[in-house]
């Protein structure tokens, strides 16, 4: 986890990724989903991460939404009488205002930098997150503004985070797709958005980092790693194919065969077989 970033920077770009680059194709690109196998699946995997159901009513909130693949699901599965998205990307949460409209659910947005949590103290039932963390300037002040909003004893539960040696994997694997592409960008006459991705995927986390983030602020902390070869394939050639290939449906229908045998080998080899500290995704769940 790096220290000393500059805040303003990073929270600009992120913004700007996320409105100018992301938010259009980020659910197609990511065959995103809300069908009612997924909103279980979804629902399931929060579970497993908390170690117990998920509160039966109140009101929840996802945080660092984007397009809303969490918070549509958990509207769609009905149990909390409000949910409610924050993203930096107005744009995002356009995009997330429409699918959920398009699906009969209420969700309401709000845009925020999330440096300062635009809540009440000891007003949320759950708060969630999905492959967020790691684009926040300070994840340790970020937790404490999570720990001042939620009720005492209410939970949150963070998936999708880079591990640090995931990371290092990952960008040893695609860095000859970063070279191509900066490569072509600098020869490209188009006035297009150029960033570095550790601008945008700040941080990487190590189990010391964890610690640090979470275990002085909360209890009942669970940590879980899982994934090798799909989030590796996935980050260090899908994601960078995809920015540069054009959308077509045969492209997309190959990416989602190649993403699922991965998905796949991880079950049946990577996730027993690899030690924890090899395994490339966090996810973490805590109680105030």
């Amino acid at each position: 986890m790096k220290t000393n970033v500059d805040k303003l920077k990073i929270l600009d770009l992120n913004r700007r990724f996320h409105d100018e680059v992301e938010a259009d194709n980020y659910d197609e690109r990511m065959g995103v989903n809300h069908s009612i196998l997924e909103v279980r699946n979804t629902v399931l995997e929060l579970e497993s991460v908390l170690g117990r159901p998920l509160p039966a009513k109140g009101r929840v909130v996802d945080l660092g939404a984007g397009t809303g693949n969490i918070s549509i699901k958990l509207a769609l599965d009905g149990r909390f009488e409000k949910v409610t998205a924050v993203d930096i990307s107005s744009k995002s949460l356009q995009v997330l205002e429409s699918t959920a409209l398009k699906h009969g659910v209420e969700v309401e947005t709000i845009v925020s930098d999330m440096q300062k949590l635009p809540f009440e103290t000891n007003s949320l039932d759950l708060v969630v997150g999905c492959a967020f963390l790691h684009h926040l300037p300070d994840p340790v002040a970020f937790m404490l503004e999570v720990r001042r909003v939620l009720k005492p004893e209410a939970p949150f539960i963070i998936i999708g985070e880079p591990s640090y040696f995931g990371a290092a994997v990952t960008n040893m694997v695609k860095f000859p797709l970063v070279l191509i592409n900066r490569l072509r960008n600098s020869f490209s006459r188009e006035r297009l958005f150029h960033w570095e991705h550790d601008q945008i995927d700040v941080h990487t986390f190590s189990h010391d980092d964890i610690a640090e983030i979470f275990n002085n602020n909360f209890k009942e902390i669970r940590v879980c790693s899982e994934g090798f070869a799909e989030p590796v394939i996935d980050q260090a050639a899908l994601v960078p194919l995809r920015h540069v290939l054009p959308d077509y449906l045969p492209l997309r229908v190959i990416f989602s065969v190649i993403r699922k045998v991965a998905r796949f080998t991880d079950y049946l080899i990577f996730n027993p077989l690899l030690p924890a500290s090899m395994k490339v995704t966090l996810k973490i769940s805590g109680s105030s």
